[in-house]
This record gives structure tokens, C-alpha cells and sequence, in this order.
């Protein structure tokens, strides 16, 4: 028999581990459980945040200097139309690309800019004392998912946000799977929608709006060069240039290019809804990076918005580096197909991070024709009012971070579960871009909606905390609809 002494030591200490499990499951079968999840999640902890990521007051931390800078609307264009330029039938001269937005009279350009970035400017301190200090120069590029947070956080978030968030995943692609499943037997027809319209929508009432770049008469023109999507095979591939033109009056899809194919609504709504979750979505997640406060002394000094704060991070965690673990779940359940590859996703997402947000001063031209744009225009000027009033208790934090984490996240959310009712409109028979339309399902139903069973607050309206609440009853003036759904952090 060979001694225990003699194992070697991690040999002993995994046996002992299993002996206590084994002993203590027979006397105190739900302590013993406890003890074991908090082991696995602490084993989690170890390898993929103690050892690879540093807090923000670090100066190697992606998010300790201040948020990216906004691409120009002029290096914007200039994009547009040298891609267009790759492609010359498709994208004639007298194709809208070449004539973009005016701009608006540097003065008041300059003015506006000046004081939203007066309001929405950080402390340079994460905590009262120096040695938290943030620097004051800008970051080059967005990240998603870099900020440590302890053992206890980590597990706190495991315990109270994953399994609502697990629940909620399993809930929407078993409904899906029933629905495709009477969709096979003839006995479910997606429902009679017009994609024309759903696919203009999209593009007025979502956070693509940002994209819009230029005007002829009622048409719209919404533009992205290099635009990435995920191809038929399971590849990355990027576009040189993908347009939508929507009629204003109408509310209508018109028509979609992507290079030299035109498109057809039901191709370009699979498009659409594919690069508002992973292309532009993944950006609002990034930039509320620089919203958050996860320091020890926040956590007293401010305890909403320190929970709001590891909420977020948790959330980004569990977007970016645990969702595409499913991908081979849900390639055995048979709701993807065999040739979905977790690293082309991979891929996608890290563009859309990559590329940045360009900014959008001509956004007010939409105001007129969507409820969301004028809601955001006016909404955003209050917080950032708000914000600048208390700014002292949110130490770190910049205001135009918070604002996308909160605000524009959630509306984000709730638009497309609104505008995008029921998933089976998304072809996954679609000879071009099925693939993506078969993410698209499992995301609208498992991952849009809001999470049941969470026993903390976390909207607006209803906070208690003065700045939320001073923000929500301003913003419920303009849209009281919207304003509703205002959460105070990511969580979904």
C-alpha cells in the first residue's frame, strides 16, 4: 500500500479535496454542493481573470486612459467612397455614397462638442486617494472584456446574475426548437410580415441609425465600409461596402447593396439584425467599459452604481469570452449547422469592436422620422446635464461611457425584441446567408429579452438613487415608453 505521504502534493490534495466531497455529501449533501460550486467557480476565477487582467487604476489596463475618440464624419466618408470606388457599376458617381451629409457650421459644432465633453469628463481618480489615478489621454481602441474583479465579485455574479441569464437562454432556444420543429410538420408559418419595412426600422429605430450618411430628397442612405458577415461556409469575410436606403415618408426598405450584389429585404434583414448584435452592438458594450467602477472604496462610496459596475463587467465577461463556448451545444441540438465555427464569430466580434464608433452629428436630421432618435437626442443632453451635477460619486467614470452602458444598451435591447417579433421571420434556408440567420433566431429569442429572478434593482426608473431617478423623470417627459426601459447597467 503505498503511503500518502509519498503522493505528490497536487496528487494529495485532489484526493483529499474528493475525500471531503465524498464525506461531507453524505452528511451535508446541500453545504457540500455550495462548497463545490464555489470551488469550480473559484477555479474559473483563477484561470481567466486573476491571471489575465489588471484593474483600470493599472496603466497597462485597456480602459485606464479615457474612452477611444469618435471616428470623424469626414474620415467616415472618405471610407465609404473609396470602397465604393472598388466597385464602380454598382456605386456610380451619382450613387448617394458620393455625396455625404453637410456638415454642421464649425461653430456650433465646436461649441457642442465642447460642453458634452465638459459634462461627460471623468475624475481622474477611481477612489479618493492617488495612487488610483487614471491618465487623461485617450485610449486608441475599444475592448469588451479586460477589467478584474475579485473572487467574491465573481462568484457573487455567478451566483445571482448567471443562472437567470442561463435560464433565460434555455427557455429561447427551447421555444425555438418547438417552433422550427412545428414549422417542419407544416403546422407553424412564420408570421405575414413586410421584411421592407421590418428591415427600415431597424435602421430608425436601432443604433444602426449612427450609420446614416447621406440625404436625397426622402431616401436615406446608411453606409458601412468593410463590413463584415459571416459567409454560407462558416468563413469571415468582410465587404468592402454595404448599403441600405430607406424611404423617410414611407418607412420602407428601398434597396440594399452589399459590393455588387443588390439584395433582396428578406438577405438584407439577415444582414441587419446579424451586424446590430455582433458588429455594432459589441461597441456599446466596450464603451461602457469606461463607465464602470468595480474599486473596493467605490463600493462605499457609491453602492448602486458599484453593483451597476460589476454587473456590466460580469456581463461583458460572459458575452465575450462564454458565449461562443455554446456554439458546439447548440451545433449537437441541431439549431446551428455543422459548419458554424466558434473563431469566425470570434472574428466578427473583435471587428466590430476594432473598428470603433464613428461620430454622427447629422443624427437630428432623423429626429422628425423615428421615436428613438429624437427620445436619445433629448434623453442624452439631460444625462449628461445630470451627470456633470453629480460627477464627484462616480469617480472614474465618464459620462458619455455611462450613458451607452445604461441608456442606449438597453433601448438597444428593447427595440429589437419590439421591432423583430417573431424569429422565424430570419430564413435559415437563405442560399447566401442561412448560417448567420440561424445565430440571429437563437440570439432574438435566448439573449434580447429582459432576465427573470434577479433580486436586485436595476432600471431608472424606481432606483432611488438621485441621478437615475432625476434622469428618468425628465426623459419619461419625452417618451415615458422608452424611458421604462432604461436599465442602470448591462444585464442582458
Amino acid at each position: 500500500m503505498v503511503s500518502l505521504a509519498i503522493l505528490p502534493k497536487e496528487t494529495f490534495r485532489l484526493a483529499s479535496i474528493a475525500l471531503i466531497i465524498y464525506l461531507g455529501y453524505l452528511r451535508f449533501p446541500f453545504v457540500t454542493s455550495c462548497f463545490y460550486f464555489a470551488y469550480t467557480i473559484y477555479v474559473a476565477w483563477e484561470a481567466e481573470i486573476s491571471s489575465k487582467r489588471v484593474g483600470r487604476d493599472v496603466e497597462y489596463s485597456p480602459s485606464h486612459k479615457d474612452e477611444p475618440d469618435a471616428i470623424s464624419p469626414r474620415v467616415k466618408a472618405r471610407k465609404v467612397q473609396s470602397a465604393a470606388q472598388k466597385h464602380p457599376k454598382a456605386f456610380r458617381n451619382a450613387s448617394m455614397v458620393y455625396r455625404p451629409l453637410p456638415s454642421i457650421p464649425k461653430e456650433k459644432r465646436e461649441h457642442t462638442m465642447i460642453l458634452r465633453r465638459t459634462q461627460a469628463a471623468r475624475t481622474t481618480n477611481l477612489s479618493g486617494g492617488t495612487s488610483t489615478r487614471l491618465l487623461q489621454d485617450h485610449a486608441t481602441t475599444l475592448n469588451m472584456d479586460h477589467i478584474y474583479i475579485s473572487f467574491f465579485d465573481f462568484l457573487w455574479g455567478n451566483t445571482f446574475i448567471l443562472p437567470s441569464a442561463f435560464l433565460l437562454g434555455v427557455k429561447g432556444v427551447a421555444i425555438l426548437m418547438i417552433q422550427q420543429f412545428l414549422v417542419r410538420l407544416g403546422i407553424r408559418k412564420p408570421s405575414k410580415c413586410n421584411k421592407a419595412e421590418i428591415v427600415a426600422k431597424l435602421y430608425l429605430e436601432g443604433m444602426l441609425c449612427i450609420n446614416y450618411h447621406s440625404r436625397d430628397g426622402n431616401i436615406a442612405a446608411f453606409c458601412f465600409a468593410d463590413f463584415p458577415y459571416i459567409n454560407n461556409e462558416g468563413e469571415f469575410r468582410k465587404a468592402d461596402l454595404f448599403e441600405v436606403k430607406i424611404d423617410l415618408e414611407t418607412k420602407l426598405m428601398v434597396q440594399a447593396k452589399l459590393d455588387d450584389d443588390i439584395l433582396t429585404p428578406s438577405e438584407a434583414l439577415i444582414l441587419t439584425v446579424f451586424y446590430t448584435i455582433f458588429g455594432n452592438h459589441v461597441k456599446l458594450h466596450s464603451l461602457a467599459n469606461w463607465g464602470v467602477n468595480v474599486h473596493p472604496q467605490h463600493a462605499k462610496d457609491n453602492p448602486f452604481h458599484a453593483r451597476n459596475s460589476l454587473v456590466t463587467v460580469m456581463y461583458n465577461y460572459f458575452g465575450y469570452s462564454s458565449f461562443r463556448r455554446f456554439i458546439p451545444i447548440w451545433k449537437q441540438m441541431g439549431v446551428l449547422s455543422k459548419k458554424w465555427k466558434s473563431e469566425s464569430l470570434a472574428m466578427h466580434i473583435d471587428e466590430g469592436i476594432r473598428s470603433g464608433i464613428g461620430a454622427h452629428p447629422n443624427i437630428a436630421d432623423l429626429a422628425k422620422y423615428s421615436k428613438l432618435v429624437k427620445f436619445v437626442i433629448g434623453t442624452r443632453a439631460i444625462f449628461l446635464d445630470e451627470f456633470a451635477k453629480h460627477k464627484g460619486t462616480f469617480q472614474g467614470c465618464n459620462g458619455e461611457a455611462l450613458f451607452v452602458g445604461t441608456v442606449l444598451h438597453s433601448l438597444d435591447h428593447t427595440m429589437m425584441e419590439w421591432i423583430v417579433e417573431d424569429p422565424l421571420w430570419l430564413d435559415v434556408d437563405c442560399p447566401k446567408f442561412g448560417l448567420m440567420a440561424e445565430m440571429d433566431r437563437i440570439v432574438r429569442m435566448g439573449f434580447v429579452p429582459d432576465l427573470d429572478g434577479l433580486y436586485f434593482h436595476k432600471s431608472f426608473k424606481g432606483s432611488g438613487h438621485p441621478f437615475y431617478e432625476s434622469v428618468y423623470k425628465k426623459a419619461a417627459r419625452i417618451n415615458e415608453d422608452l424611458a421604462d426601459h432604461m436599465d442602470t447597467c448591462i444585464i442582458k
